[in-house]
């Protein structure tokens, strides 16, 4: 066979992000000090009370 060889493994779609460049105690702090997302209403739950 000629031309390039066929790399091996499955592409890549979505590479890692660069790390965040602070401790991990203050990257929990900050996370838990944002306020939680609304919930979310699932077709199931409609038919639902609570």
């Amino acid at each position: 066979m000629t031309g390039k060889k066929r790399r091996r493994g499955r592409p890549v779609e979505h590479p890692m992000p660069e790390p965040i460049p602070d401790t991990p105690e203050n990257i929990m702090k900050a996370f838990l000090r944002t306020p939680p997302t609304p919930a979310k209403r699932w077709k199931f739950m409609k038919g639902r009370r609570a």
